[in-house]
């Protein structure tokens, strides 16, 4: 019987009929991986068997066709009281393969000989030979109690609940070895968690492995790479289009990547979260120019504040726009003069003593960067501003020291963002638009450059937000970066157009006591 199992349930699939669909009504036609799963895992020897494939390449649909090869009557796996087991990641999925062993039932309307379940409690049994269908709730104590499987299909065991994924596993694990002869079938797209218990199958502790997935990491987007990990992409011309759809979207948005690299190219990464660069050197080329101009004081400066022996940055964005309609984008950055700037160069493989010569890395008097000295220096370069926006980071120096500088600060003319989740968010949606919209025009500096080049993004369900190099550290790189992010974003902010509207009010610094 073993030794045609996976002959029989061939043959059993093939003269079946796909119950939806553009090709309703048709017998199905087995895909090459498809055969070599069956055939790989309906042989001697093998309890323990584990696919892994992109999303859309037809796993569901092998469930179902194992599934029904316990509980239809044509079934190469029937047998007096017979069970198969299918536990999915949640209750809408186990329905899904529920109603597709249903549907290929040819009499399933006769309840003479057919007992279905299909709401809370998902199940179809055959009365005359106990032959029956079970979907599993994520219940542990429950699938200790099993008895008589011969099948187990668990289905995206990678997306199981964390909290009583690997109880769940290990009670129908313990239950396989209960019948003889008993085989599970563990499908689905490979886990970004060693630990998981796909992810050890995966790795060796399974009989037989298949495992469709591309490595790509600098070219994901290639067709090379899609095709190793659907090898289902040929035939099925739907899935072909909306794999190119998502590439086409995660070019754009890179917040996108990280699902596609986890469900069409199936790498074993989190869909929820990457790291991902601000932006790529060739968009950021064609935003540099060679000079820019930042009319009077009519412009926004960000403040990114360190300490100690920490780089601090400010940028100058201009809020009017040039003749080519473009905001003109100037930064510098400032060091205590105790820094030794070839030593910090060799560690950090950037040529600091270059960037202090062109004028854009400023030594300060004293062991650390004065706020105060700071913006002395950056109203001297650029005029008083229209307003200033700053980190929270020694916020209350900020204030004094503009205090100091005679302003009069309200909401317009101060503004304090936060590095995360909601404003980092925002702010990196702003500054993004207007490189896409061909806005900005950056001035070409060694040292914007360099803060750009290692400038990452951090992408957590659908938002993305600057994550600091090295938060707050001696090392950390991206300063520059992230004044001109904020900066930008404000512009952004000031002077869009809302529903055809004016531009927002643009206030005016003034003394203290008198609003500009």
């Amino acid at each position: 019987m073993k030794r045609n199992l996976a002959d029989d349930i061939l043959k059993f699939i093939s003269n079946l009929e796909i119950t939806s669909g553009e090709y309703e009504g048709q017998k199905p036609y087995i895909l090459p991986w498809q055969e070599g799963y069956i055939r790989g895992t309906f042989r001697e020897g093998i309890k323990r068997s584990a696919l892994s494939i992109a999303r859309g390449n037809g796993k569901t649909t092998l469930c179902g066709w194992l599934a029904a090869a316990v509980v239809h009557p044509d079934g190469p796996l029937r047998k007096r009281n017979a069970r198969v087991v299918v536990a999915a990641a949640s209750h809408e999925q186990g329905a899904i393969i529920h109603k597709q062993v249903l549907d290929l039932l040819p009499d399933r309307d006769d309840k003479k000989r057919w007992s279905i379940w299909d709401s809370n409690r998902l199940k179809i049994e055959c009365k005359e030979t106990g032959a029956a269908l079970t979907v599993m709730s994520f219940n542990p104590g429950a699938a200790h109690g099993l008895q008589g499987v011969s099948l187990f299909v668990l289905d995206e065991l990678a997306q199981w609940p964390e909290g009583r994924r690997d109880k769940q596993f290990n009670a129908l694990d313990g239950a396989l070895g209960k019948t003889p002869d008993a085989v599970m079938c563990a499908i689905g797209t490979r886990p970004e968690n060693k630990d998981n218990p796909f992810t050890k199958l995966l790795d060796g502790q399974a009989d037989f492995v298949l495992d469709f997935r591309s490595k790509a990491r600098k070219q994901w987007w290639r067709e090379s790479a899609y095709r190793l990990a659907n090898p289902s992409v040929d035939h099925f011309p739907a899935l072909k289009a909306a794999i190119e759809s998502d590439i086409a979207l995660a070019r754009r948005d890179p917040a996108k990547q990280a699902a596609y690299c986890a469900y069409r190219l199936n790498q074993g990464v989190s869909e929820t979260e990457q790291h991902n660069s601000l932006i790529t050197a060739g968009v950021y080329g064609k935003t540099e120019v060679d000079d820019v101009a930042i009319k009077g004081s009519n412009y926004v400066l960000g403040l990114d504040l360190s300490g100690g022996h920490a780089m601090t940055a400010v940028a100058a964005v201009s809020l009017d726009a040039d003749y080519e309609g473009k905001h003109c984008v100037d930064a510098v950055a400032y060091w205590p003069e105790t820094a030794k700037l070839k030593e910090r160069g060799q560690a950090d493989g950037c040529n600091y003593e270059a960037m202090h010569s062109a004028g854009d890395l400023i030594l300060l008097p004293g062991p650390t960067v004065s706020v105060d000295t700071v913006l002395a220096d950056a109203f001297a370069r650029w005029g008083r501003p229209v307003a200033v926006v700053s980190d929270f980071f020694r916020i209350t120096e900020s204030r004094w020291a503009l205090n100091n500088e005679g302003f009069f600060e309200d909401d317009d003319t101060f503004v304090t963002r936060r590095f995360g989740p909601h404003d980092g968010s925002a702010d990196v949606r702003a500054f993004r638009r207007m490189i896409a919209d061909k806005k900005l025009a950056i001035r070409k500096s060694m040292l914007l450059r360099q803060s750009f080049s290692v400038a990452r993004t951090q992408v957590q369900q659908g938002n993305e937000w600057m994550q600091k190099e090295n938060e707050r550290s001696t090392r950390g790189k991206d300063d520059v970066a992230a004044a001109i992010v904020i900066s930008v974003a404000e512009v952004q902010r000031r002077t869009r157009d809302l529903s055809g509207a004016v531009p927002a009010r643009v206030y005016s610094f003034g003394l203290a006591g008198a609003a500009g």
